[in-house]
């Protein structure tokens, strides 16, 4: 994943987001880790954000979890953080 993310990062724009990769860790969620360039006046920043579809009593209930990119301790972190919460949210809703 490493190699990929060096390799996206030289295209990367806000209106073109990249999907790192899309995982499920429970047959009721499936999330996708996007990566986008967000260009302010005077800032440049790149943005990870990690979309949830949550299948909940036969609705889809869609969730979006953002942080700030710095390396690729910030996907590992951003994932666990999210995958707490989806699953929090499943297991609420059982």
């Amino acid at each position: 994943m490493k190699q990929i993310i060096k390799e996206k990062i030289k295209v990367l724009t806000f209106d073109k987001p990249i999907v790192i990769e899309t995982y499920s860790n429970n047959k009721n969620v499936i999330s996708s880790v996007i990566m986008s360039r967000i260009l302010g006046e005077e800032t440049e920043l790149i943005n990870i954000g990690i979309t949830n579809s949550l299948f909940i009593k036969d609705k889809i209930i869609i969730t979006v979890y953002n942080k700030h990119y710095l390396d690729i301790e910030t996907i590992k972190d951003a994932k666990a953080k999210n995958d707490y919460f989806a699953l929090r949210i499943i297991q609420e809703n059982e």
